[in-house]
């Protein structure tokens, strides 16, 4: 419900630039200071709104980073990089990127949708799970070409503040779903 206001500055900085202008406009037209006093208090509040909005990062900002780099790595066919976000704990996730990874050769890997987002605190830990849609361009042992992909990936905060993925799924996107 507040998404505008604590993942994106734009709303409060359009708001507050209008206003701005409109109380600079009147301080003009009617050489009136408290006008101009207003329209800079306005422009002080806008200004430290944005700035604290940039310095506060949300889960879902701090996910949405993530798979952003993850989606670069696999571009790139790191598995080092991709390997570098996966919980310690976690070896069979490990286990199955490394297997899975090396059967592809992808030369582009874009993030074209969020279809959602959910964070939950269980005890002392935070866990996120994150559902998209990429679209890749690749190739594997029987195929070439562009492809579209559903995933969905499983992080938890770890104690140094860091998400770690726990777990993957990917599947076809319209897979399951009635249209």
């Amino acid at each position: 419900m507040t998404y505008w206001l604590t993942e994106s500055s734009l709303v409060p900085l359009v708001i507050g630039t209008f206003i701005v202008i409109a109380l600079l406009g009147l301080a003009i037209s009617f050489r009136d200071r408290i006008m101009f006093y207003l329209a800079l208090l306005v422009a002080v509040l806008t200004a430290g709104t944005t700035v604290t909005e940039m310095l506060i990062v949300t889960d879902r900002e701090a996910v949405t980073e993530i798979i952003q780099i993850l989606a670069q790595a696999v571009e790139k066919n790191d598995v080092a990089e991709v390997l570098a976000h996966v919980s310690d704990k976690q070896e069979d996730a490990k286990d199955r990127i490394r297997k899975e990874m090396p059967n592809y050769h992808f030369t582009s890997c874009r993030i074209v949708g969020i279809n959602g987002f959910s964070s939950t605190v269980n005890g002392g830990s935070k866990t996120a799970e994150i559902d998209f849609v990429v679209f890749a361009y690749g190739s594997s042992r029987q195929n070439e070409g562009h492809v579209h992909r559903r995933i969905i990936l499983k992080f938890e905060r770890e104690p140094n503040g860091l998400w770690k993925l726990l777990d993957y799924e990917h599947s076809e996107p319209r897979g399951g779903m009635h249209l």
